[in-house]
């Protein structure tokens, strides 16, 4: 059992950024969106959603991917280039400037490239940058950020700094390892409340799940709880049973502007996963 997108949902609740609950209330499919609008803009997102399986567009929107959690976490163009040097070409990667007539004016194309894509997605969801500015700005005003549970993490070190005193200092090593600790502080600004939040409702759920699988004396076993997606051995007479008890617990409709969805995959190894729905349920009966 796995949150669908739950970190980019809980985002989406933070910044109340217009494209990303337009599509979380609809398709829930943001990989796409941004596949589209950093790899292919002259693509209609019903055009995409219809090849999505097909090359390059799933290549695309697996790139997509690690673009929105990159970005969304705090990771600069300097800090995604190298993801473009471990999984781009140089052809690639001349092909995508040719493609979006980007003037060159660096020697270093990853960079230029990563520069780009930064900042489409952000002309894309044009409100996640405002949410991440006043998280940094709130570290910096109380030394501290909130999560909606009201779960707290103490910044301490970014209490009332002042940025432009670090590129005054002279010692070149200190200031970079300086800067280097500064941003990470700001990094976790933005993610520790998406964690908790993440983290709180997981183990809720988790709860409830083992909960009713007492309740109904079930042979199925939980054995493992991995990021925010649940692991369990489930009895083959039992599939239909942990189907409704988990998405029950997990899906959540009405708490928040957008749904809080899960899926559920089954298999006899992590390599052998088939999806499974209310509509394919029945094959497992």
């Amino acid at each position: 059992m796995d949150y669908s997108g739950f970190q980019l949902r809980i985002a989406c609740l933070y910044s109340k950024d217009d494209t990303m609950l337009e599509i979380f209330k609809t398709h829930g499919d943001m990989h796409s969106v941004t596949a589209i609008n950093v790899f292919c803009r002259n693509m209609s997102l019903e055009e995409f959603m219809k090849v999505k399986k097909e090359e390059p567009y799933k290549t695309y929107r697996f790139k997509s991917k690690g673009v929105g959690f990159g970005f969304l976490f705090g990771r600069s163009a300097y800090g995604f280039k190298p993801d473009l040097e471990e999984n781009w070409t140089d052809e690639e990667i001349k092909k995508y400037i040719e493609d979006n007539n980007i003037k060159i004016d660096n020697d270093d194309l990853y960079l230029v490239v990563a520069e780009d894509i930064r900042n489409k997605f952000f002309e894309t969801y044009k409100k996640l940058p405002v949410w991440i500015n006043n998280q940094h700005n709130l570290a910096m005003k109380y030394g501290y950020v909130d999560s909606s549970f009201n779960g707290r993490r103490h910044l301490s070190l970014l209490h009332n700094i002042n940025i432009d005193n670090i590129d005054r200092i002279e010692n070149d090593g200190y200031r970079n390892k300086y800067k280097k600790k500064i941003n990470n502080l700001f990094n976790i600004a933005v993610n520790s409340p998406v964690q908790n939040f993440e983290a709180l409702t997981a183990y809720r759920d988790m709860r409830k799940i083992w909960d009713e699988m007492k309740k109904r004396n079930l042979k199925s076993r939980f054995i493992a709880m991995i990021h925010d997606s649940f692991s369990f051995y489930i009895h083959k007479d039992e599939i239909a049973d942990m189907y409704h008890i988990c998405t029950e617990a997990m899906n959540d409709y009405d708490s928040y502007e957008i749904p809080i969805l899960c899926e559920f995959e089954i298999g006899k190894n992590w390599l052998d996963m088939k999806e499974v729905t209310k509509d394919n349920l029945w094959e497992f009966k």
